[in-house]
């Protein structure tokens, strides 16, 4: 399909139905074949398989997705893309469509989501694939990862930005809280960079598509929620020194502890330190608070 035949499509199927791409929604719709292509590559699909897609948009993807597996659940907020894809996917058995957000505020995902893929999902890990707005994809994918339904991978669509944030490793200034938090759980590639021509409307930005594989942390955190704080505290002052970020959040004797018993290089800043390294410290305050 031409790319151009494309967005004309695209641009006749909104304006039949009065509507145009919402930004508040951070609405740019996928008008290239080839990209559909790699997600569908990306996420690797079987027959077996039960997908949540993030944003269903006008319906296309979702029923490409549909071809290759066993059921898809998609998500969409906006009420008038919803009434397309419903239209467009009528009487299609294996696919369920939800109008409505992923999530619940920042930190849970909807009930009706979790509720919906329980009904008709059995068992074994089910694949995401998402085209994600920038203002939610930090919280969609750590939300995600720690969800109570087990994801196997997922498949996402990102501004740049995001995804080298996301993918970043130890010493690159990309670095931080969300490359620890999804680094805990998952290992993450991007599988391709797509760019702003591939979108209707254009994006200013690049965006990747990042393939993202969740597997059991490397060591478990005895309290999430201790590591958590850790994380956040020593990356809001990410230019000190180890001891220095302990000495601030937890006092001295705290930092003096942790740093003899962990071992790890007092001179170290919080963006060189590995996910390891930062659960093996959050356990250590977790022992040293209870012990004191």
């Amino acid at each position: 399909m031409n790319k151009e035949i494309n967005v004309s499509y695209l641009k006749s199927v909104l304006c039949r139905n009065n509507l145009s791409p919402n930004k508040l929604l951070g609405q740019n719709f996928l008008v290239s074949k080839h990209v559909f292509s790699k997600i569908l590559n990306c996420a690797r699909l079987t027959s077996e398989d039960t997908v949540l897609e993030i944003g269903a948009g006008i319906g296309r993807l979702t029923s490409l997705l549909a071809d290759r597996c066993r059921k898809v659940i998609s998500v969409e907020i906006d009420s008038g893309l919803f009434k397309i894809a419903s239209q467009r996917l009528k009487g299609r058995e294996d696919v369920f469509l939800i109008h409505g957000d992923l999530l619940d505020g920042k930190h849970h995902i909807s009930d009706e989501v979790t509720h919906s893929l329980r009904r008709v999902h059995q068992s074994g890990p089910i694949k995401v694939v998402a085209n994600l707005p920038y203002q939610i994809s930090s919280p969609a994918i750590i939300n995600i990862l720690e969800w109570e339904i087990a994801v196997g991978r997922m498949c996402v669509m990102l501004q740049k930005e995001v995804a080298e944030r996301l993918t970043a490793v130890p010493g690159q200034s990309e670095y931080g809280p969300l490359s620890v938090f999804a680094g805990y759980r998952a290992d993450m590639t991007v599988f391709a960079e797509v760019a702003p021509s591939e979108f209707w409307p254009q994006p200013e930005v690049r965006s990747a598509l990042v393939d993202i594989v969740r597997r059991e942390p490397e060591i478990t955190a005895g309290e999430y929620r201790v590591f958590s704080k850790l994380v956040n505290l020593l990356f809001q002052n990410r230019r000190k020194m180890l001891r220095k970020g302990l000495k601030m959040g937890f006092g001295g004797d705290a930092a003096n502890r942790l740093i003899e018993k962990s071992g790890i290089n007092e001179k170290k800043r919080p963006g060189e330190l590995t996910t390891a390294e930062l659960v093996h410290l959050a356990n250590l305050l977790t022992e040293t608070q209870r012990a004191y």
